[in-house]
């Protein structure tokens, strides 16, 4: 059903872009790429959500470009997220352990509710397929002694990611460039 799912939101001509992951060296890159991406899928009946998040620094909500740096060893929840129904995601924490997901896993969005901003998931686990709501969930921490936070959605669009994110996964089919952002001389040879 999964497979269905995604095959119907994803023009012919673009099939190989949801079977193989892009590994890359930068952040940057990845994001680029899964914007692109995702931004090719089709809006079904306006189901999309575009989610910036909400930095709060002593009870004062921040700039969330001027807070990214300050948050970026703190928490792992992305600044911005854009996402479809159809998109290639990835979990990015250990909430939903009761549904033996955890940080990593993959999978794929199904419903976007903007009203509730509710996005409904399927992910592969161990044993089967594991269906579930993603609400946006807040991160604490300190920072400079004064306690912080950050909301968003725990998820990442996940057509490319870095070697960092992939470390662990086992995955059926990648694309990985080595280049200078990769390696360093002599790892290759």
């Amino acid at each position: 059903m999964m497979q269905n799912k995604l095959d119907q939101t994803i023009d012919e001509t673009s099939r190989d872009l949801k079977k193989i992951l892009k590994h890359v060296g930068h952040k940057k890159i990845a994001d680029s790429i899964n914007h692109v991406i995702c931004n090719m899928l089709p809006i079904q009946n306006d189901k999309y959500i575009i989610s910036d998040v909400e930095d709060v620094i002593n009870e004062r909500l921040q700039d969330y470009e001027c807070s990214d740096k300050l948050f970026k060893g703190k928490t792992n929840l992305p600044k911005r997220l854009e996402t479809r129904i159809g998109a290639k995601i990835m979990f990015l924490n250990n909430s939903e352990y009761k549904h033996k997901m955890c940080k990593g896993t993959l999978g794929v969005n199904t419903d976007i509710n903007k009203e509730t901003q509710e996005i409904k998931c399927a992910f592969c686990i161990k044993g089967g397929i594991v269906d579930i709501k993603i609400t946006k969930q807040v991160s604490s921490f300190y920072i400079n002694g004064a306690p912080a936070s950050r909301r968003q959605f725990p998820i990442i669009n996940a057509y490319a990611l870095t070697v960092h994110k992939t470390q662990g996964l086992t995955l059926p089919d990648i694309s990985l460039n080595l280049d200078s952002q990769m390696w360093e001389v002599g790892q290759t040879e």
